[in-house]
């Protein structure tokens, strides 16, 4: 029997990170690239889906690509990995532009363990050598902050209070009888 070391965190959020990107990436091709559903490419997972979030937002908003077949177009130069995970994308549920904020919340999850665990081992590595540590503890205290300004987000707060359905609302409390 062989010993697997713990996963990162970075690495156990992967799987729901990818999911949520493509998802992302369809709903930009197929209702556009809004403020409710935008985020950075540079916060996707690396590799072949970092490469089309950056490639599908550059296609809409720079060249004027309009469609799935402009976006096939403009990827046939693209390396078969990334021209594969376009085709991945466009089997995705493609939620509205203001159902993304879940999407948009598993990406900043990942995203902020992936900073953390690279700016730990920079940590680590950096006190081992004796280099200064300044810099990394400072880029360590940013993702702090961002988290907890995360948590108390104005889009947060919108997600958490918008309609449901589902839920049935408590009866009205009597406040007068006359």
């Amino acid at each position: 029997m062989s010993y697997e070391p713990p996963k990162a965190a970075h690495e156990r959020l992967l799987p729901k990170a990818e999911i949520a990107g493509r998802q992302l990436i369809r709903s930009w091709y197929e209702h556009g690239p809004k403020a409710a559903n935008h985020f950075d490419p540079d916060s996707f997972p690396t590799g072949p889906l970092q490469a089309v979030a950056n490639g599908v937002l550059h296609a809409l908003l720079d060249v004027g690509v309009k469609d799935y077949p402009g976006l096939i177009v403009y990827f046939a130069d693209a390396p078969d990995g990334i021209r594969a995970e376009l085709g991945e994308c466009s089997q995705e549920f493609a939620p509205m532009p203001s159902d993304c904020g879940p999407l948009l919340q598993k990406l900043h999850e990942y995203h902020r363990a992936y900073r953390l665990e690279l700016e730990t081992r920079n940590l680590a590595t950096a006190l081992a050598s004796g280099e200064p540590t300044a810099e990394i503890v400072k880029r360590l205290a940013e993702i702090e902050a961002d988290t907890r300004r995360g948590k108390t987000s104005l889009r947060e707060r919108a997600y958490a209070l918008r309609f449901n359905p589902d839920e049935i609302p408590p009866a009205d409390e009597t406040c007068m009888m006359i």
